[in-house]
């Protein structure tokens, strides 16, 4: 194991890593990421990937927003069944 990892510490000094940053407003907050990946045209869309991850939990777990499946679960489920993803 030990030898593994020594292995794969001297393979990664090999690779050139790109650093991408980002940020994006969701959920009422700055979230920011600062990501490393040897393919500087992929790092973009990874991040903008993570990004509308955040924005769907928002969406869906939101206790502010009137049409969230949160606030209709609060709001209905004692009356009758509310169907979420």
């Amino acid at each position: 194991m030990v030898a593994g990892v020594a292995l794969l510490s001297v393979h990664a000094a090999d690779v050139q890593l790109y650093r991408h940053e980002a940020t994006r407003m969701s959920m009422a907050c700055v979230y920011a990421i600062e990501m490393y990946g040897p393919d500087a045209e992929a790092l973009p869309r990874i991040a903008d990937e993570a990004f509308d991850e955040v924005d769907r939990t928002d969406r869906l777990m939101s206790h502010y927003k009137a049409d969230s499946a949160l606030t209709r679960i609060n709001r209905d489920a004692a009356r009758h069944p509310v169907k979420v993803e």
